[in-house]
């Protein structure tokens, strides 16, 4: 008797193979014995499946359409620093063979940088230039110190110290 052909499998010339979208290794294996068959059936073969998202995005990544959702077996996403963090992106892959449903993307996300913005509104004393730099206003001396912190839903704080004001000598 022929084995009875199951999705997933294919019969070759050379024996039985893994078909078009699955993969593993083909193997026959007798049914338990309380079945009502004596025929051995094939295992072995797991159907490919997209990765399905695993990334969330958050206050400092955020990803193409792709990485929130699902991915697909051998493509891959870009995650982002988000502002007002900074940093390279990265690539997270769906492995081309992957079988599980709840896998997620693989790589590591980007290594994202804090840069404090500038506070709304700005306090007397500090000045921010064109160049990207922190600096006491002209009537003021000190080394200007940033300093951030993310708040509820993301938003960034920004507190300015080191400026005080010039002062006449007594």
């Amino acid at each position: 008797d022929a084995l009875p052909i199951s999705e997933g499998y294919q019969l070759m010339s050379h024996g039985w193979q893994c078909a078009s979208g699955y993969v593993g290794t083909v193997n026959e294996r007798c049914r338990h014995p309380l079945e009502d068959t004596t025929q051995p059936e094939l295992v072995g073969c797991m159907r490919v499946v997209p990765c399905e998202g695993g990334f969330e995005e958050s206050c400092e990544h955020s990803g193409n359409a792709t990485c929130s959702g699902i991915v697909a077996a051998g493509l891959s996403c870009t995650v982002h620093c988000k502002a007002p963090f900074r940093g390279a992106s990265a690539t997270l892959i769906c492995p081309k063979n992957n079988t599980a449903s709840t896998a997620a993307p693989q790589g590591r996300l980007p290594v994202c940088t804090l840069e404090c913005p500038p506070p709304l509104p700005m306090p007397a004393g500090y000045t921010w230039s064109t160049s990207g730099e922190w600096r006491c206003s002209g009537d003021h001396v000190g080394t200007p110190q940033a300093t951030c912190s993310i708040g509820p839903s993301c938003s960034v704080h920004t507190k300015l110290a080191g400026c005080v004001p010039l002062m006449p000598c007594s």
